[in-house]
């Protein structure tokens, strides 16, 4: 199973900005929050929609433009929504992750706090100037972007990511541990990733770098 950012819900940064605007303005930086806290509720005065300047007009009502059906119960495709998560809460796990490798949040456990930078990135104007320089900061914080443009040094000036592989090693390292009944076990911590969920790494870490 890859750890590296494989999804395509945490794609597009603007969709992240107004997720953690919206959690922002309700727990501020010192309340803790779950995954769980960034599904879209129809009952939080302070869900997505009321952030999101991507919303287009269906019959009459604002939805999401990036769901298959704008009007499922979804509400919002990057987050899913409390009453309906058809990702089974994949979804809301890569906008996690997203924000936390964009540095924006931090994890403790189970739960999240928003950063300094989080703080800073939230209290900004889309279009600013400032806000680009702070996504763009994030950017180049997740250690992956940095082996990505790292690769592209030896590569044309034209390229295509079909060839570049990003992953942790595949090292088949064995670990010895004792288990909850005090047997011996041994198990294999190779992180590596296939080649499907390299695709959509690097279509992920290309998404944001031409955003920023």
């Amino acid at each position: 199973m890859s750890m590296l950012l494989n999804r395509k819900y945490g794609s597009r940064l603007e969709c992240l900005y107004y997720i953690l605007k919206s959690r922002y303005d309700k727990y501020g930086k010192t309340t803790a929050f779950t995954l769980a806290d960034l599904k879209y509720d129809d009952d939080d005065e302070y869900n997505v929609h009321n952030y999101c300047k991507l919303l287009t007009d269906c019959v009459g009502i604002e939805c999401c433009p990036f769901l298959v059906n704008p009007l499922n119960n979804s509400k919002c495709y990057a987050t899913q929504s409390v009453d309906s998560d058809s990702t089974k809460s994949k979804a809301v796990s890569d906008i996690g992750g997203s924000l936390e490798a964009l540095g924006f949040i931090l994890r403790s456990g189970r739960k999240f706090k928003i950063s300094d930078a989080g703080e800073k990135w939230a209290k900004t104007d889309f279009y600013s100037k400032e806000w680009e320089e702070v996504a763009l900061k994030g950017v180049l914080s997740y250690g992956v972007v940095q082996g990505f443009l790292n690769k592209l040094r030896s590569e044309e000036d034209t390229f295509s990511y079909s060839g570049i592989y990003l992953s942790f090693p595949k090292t088949d390292e064995i670990v010895e541990y004792t288990d909850n009944n005090g047997d011996v076990k041994y198990i294999n911590i190779s992180t590596d990733s296939q080649r499907d969920s390299n695709t959509r790494t690097m279509s992920r870490i290309i998404g944001w770098c031409v955003a920023v």
